[in-house]
């Protein structure tokens, strides 16, 4: 599992971390952008949305050919 904890200023690292991991995972270039797009949208949402602290976690990992992305913000629902 890779994670990678993060703030509203650190979406570009969020974003490259993202894609090396979705890369090494296996993600062709094609659908690349559009996973990174959909990564960016929820990513911005927990750091603009989530809570207070303004902090979240990304965390990635494979479960056969799948990759799973979890974005968890401090916010309880």
């Amino acid at each position: 599992m890779a994670e990678l904890a993060f703030c509203l200023p650190d979406l570009p690292d969020v974003r490259d971390f993202a894609a090396a991991q979705a890369v090494r995972s296996g993600m062709s270039q094609d659908g690349l952008a559009d996973f990174l797009v959909a990564l960016n949208e929820v990513a911005t949402n927990a750091v603009t949305h989530g809570h207070t602290s303004a902090k979240a976690m990304l965390r990635m990992w494979t479960v056969g050919r799948t990759l799973v992305v979890e974005i968890h913000d401090e916010g309880q629902w």
